[in-house]
């Protein structure tokens, strides 16, 4: 999505923006990519940014007022994943930002990040149970849970990974190799592959890490399967945010 600030033709459409009698040009809204790790992306993108506003307010005589830096900022889902501290690189990253503008003599009067997931994503776990385990002639563990592709539909759209844990076992020994399934009828329907834990039985209750961000709001009543129930725990306290769906919530808007 979006317009490249190196297409010839993207000055063309600011300016096209800027002369409609129907659209008022504010500023722009960038995006860099998701999961990125490495703090120097973020100073170049605001670096990269800030010329192309000179560049623009140079060539079409107009000013820049508002610029939305996007987000992006990568957060832990596996020991793969090292996110930077995010308190320490705003102070910087405002530090940046600060000179780029004040260097470049930019009217701009409002900033904007969107940092969303690296602010709720570890702060949200899914608790599954487990309703079936399998084990097949060529050696491999299945454990089957009553979700899924969706409640999570990341590892089955972005093979994106994740961490899990048998609640109930935490501290039994991590002696099995088992590849987690969903209840979906779709053999895509994989939550993650070749996960050590303790050895699993009907009835057990598994919990994903870091789902506090793009599960629910991707969830799907796919299969005709409801959507759980959402719970926030503050120390001792636990409010159920969302009610679990029942069938008739799901041909609630059916005629036929």
């Amino acid at each position: 999505f979006g317009e490249s600030i190196f297409d010839s033709n993207t000055i063309e459409l600011i300016k096209n923006i800027a002369n409609s009698q129907y659209l008022h040009f504010k500023g722009f809204h960038c995006h860099i990519g998701s999961q990125i790790f490495e703090k120097e992306s973020f100073f170049k993108e605001v670096e990269v940014m800030t010329d192309f506003i000179v560049e623009v307010q140079n060539k079409l005589s107009i000013t820049v007022n508002e610029l939305n830096l996007g987000g992006g900022f990568g957060i832990y889902y596996t020991e793969e994943d090292k996110p930077f501290e995010i308190s320490s690189f705003l102070n910087e990253y405002i530090k940046v930002i600060e000179k780029n503008i004040s260097n470049k003599n930019l009217d701009i009067k409002k900033v904007q990040i969107e940092p969303g997931r690296s602010l709720v994503c570890n702060y949200g776990s899914t608790l599954y149970t487990v309703g079936n385990i399998k084990n097949t002639f060529g050696g491999k563990n299945y454990i089957f849970v009553d979700g899924g592709m969706t409640d999570n539909i990341r590892p089955a759209l972005y093979q994106s990974k994740y961490e899990a844990i048998l609640a109930n076992k935490v501290n039994n020994p991590k002696e099995n190799i088992y590849t987690i399934a969903g209840k979906c009828c779709e053999s895509g329907d994989i939550l993650i592959k070749d996960i050590n834990l303790p050895k699993a039985e009907i009835d057990d209750l598994l919990l994903i890490n870091s789902t506090g961000a793009y599960t629910y709001s991707m969830s799907s009543n796919y299969n005709r399967i409801e959507k759980p129930a959402m719970i926030f725990i503050n120390k001792d306290k636990i409010n159920i945010a969302v009610k679990r769906e029942s069938y008739e919530d799901l041909i609630r808007n059916d005629l036929i």
